[in-house]
């Protein structure tokens, strides 16, 4: 059976910003489900083209401070005005299009939602600004909005299936665990040489904790003073750049540390076979689309994330998880895995098996069809 899907998201770019937030994850996602049959036409306020091969684009409007209130009803009102977008179910991503589920039984379709970022990050993130505090805000009551409507829910992590039990009341039947993907084809090892010690990817923002990872090769460099730390994906448009510059000097690491703005997704590639362990830590307990890279490129991990559940989750058979938020207790395994390089071609390839079996597009593309099956049916 054919379906056509329209789905709502935050952005969708293509070219060289392709690999900028849910981008390329989506796009891993959407070109599996059409080899089984699933059709899209993709929504957003934020995107760079009209259409990504044979998917069409379409812009939603941007309202400076209104957008978040009128995306949904933008969404609505086009589907309303142009009646060739005739489609079997709705898929929206985060709490952006809050304001189209008031409009669920009019639209008469099934309704799904996936969350990415957690939208508990408030109770257990330390309070940055009142910026900080109110997008936090809107993320935990607009979800609330959306989950009560949604006829199915997708979560990247057990965590969140969790935490809306126990806040939102939500019916645990309609939460559904599908992790994030790569393309294992793609990310995949490759001989080189592994001249970078210890890798960061993604932008320098609150939730990623850069400056904990400044503070973790600064104890490094105390043991081995010629470490070499990259952090690949931030730039001066990051929240925390200029405070990680900061520290970079202050600690005197410029020879240790070098950044790298956001490259192309392919030529990540390269750094993460170049590199011999990959740090991942976050404030919210999600599944990190660059922790899945590294794995797929036989790199092993140092991270205090245990995002997912059973055979799926990250253990210390692919590196080292589940760890305090504490630089010396991060530095201390990195060490390790530096100076031991049969255990960590074990765990890197540990890693790769892991990713192979649970995170490839294959692998979420058909949990997606089903969870669409059932919607209809």
């Amino acid at each position: 059976m054919t379906l056509h899907v329209a789905r709502l998201c935050p952005e969708y770019y293509t070219g060289k910003a392709f690999n900028r937030g849910l981008t390329l994850n989506l796009y891993y996602l959407i070109r599996e489900l059409e080899k089984l049959g699933v059709h899209h036409h993709l929504f957003t306020p934020k995107t760079n083209a009209d259409h990504q091969g044979t998917i069409p684009i379409t812009t939603i409007p941007l309202r400076g401070r209104f957008t978040i209130y009128r995306q949904g009803i933008d969404a609505y009102h086009t589907f309303q005005t142009h009646k060739k977008y005739n489609y079997d179910l709705i898929h929206t991503h985060n709490y952006g299009f809050f304001n189209l589920y008031r409009y669920k039984k009019k639209l008469n379709k099934p309704m799904i939602h996936s969350i990415h970022g957690s939208p508990f990050d408030i109770k257990y993130h330390p309070l940055h600004s009142f910026r900080h505090f109110k997008e936090m805000m809107y993320a935990y009551l607009f979800t609330k909005y959306i989950v009560k409507r949604a006829d199915a829910i997708i979560v990247m992590t057990m965590n969140y299936k969790r935490d809306m039990v126990k806040y939102y009341h939500t019916d645990p039947a309609k939460i559904h665990f599908i992790p994030p993907q790569v393309d294992a084809k793609l990310f995949m090892p490759k001989q080189c040489q592994k001249d970078i010690d210890l890798l960061y990817t993604g932008r320098f923002v609150t939730l990623k904790q850069v400056p904990f990872a400044v503070e973790v090769t600064r104890i490094l460099k105390q043991t081995k003073p010629d470490i070499s730390t990259y952090f690949v994906g931030g730039g001066p448009g990051d929240e925390q750049y200029h405070e990680v510059i900061a520290l970079i000097k202050k600690h005197k690491l410029e020879h240790n540390i070098t950044i790298v703005p956001p490259v192309d997704h392919k030529k990540l590639v390269e750094y993460y076979n170049r590199s011999k362990v990959n740090q991942f830590v976050a404030l919210s307990h999600g599944v990190g689309k660059t922790i899945l890279e590294s794995m797929a490129c036989g790199v092993p991990y140092v991270t205090n994330m245990h995002p997912a559940e059973g055979k799926a989750s990250f253990t210390n058979k692919e590196g080292y998880a589940s760890l305090p938020l504490k630089p010396d207790v991060f530095a201390e395994k990195i060490l390790t895995l530096l100076e031991d390089e049969p255990l960590r071609r074990k765990l890197g390839n540990a890693a790769r098996k892991k990713v192979e079996t649970y995170y490839t597009p294959q692998v979420t593309a058909k949990k997606t069809r089903k969870i669409y099956d059932n919607a209809l049916s």
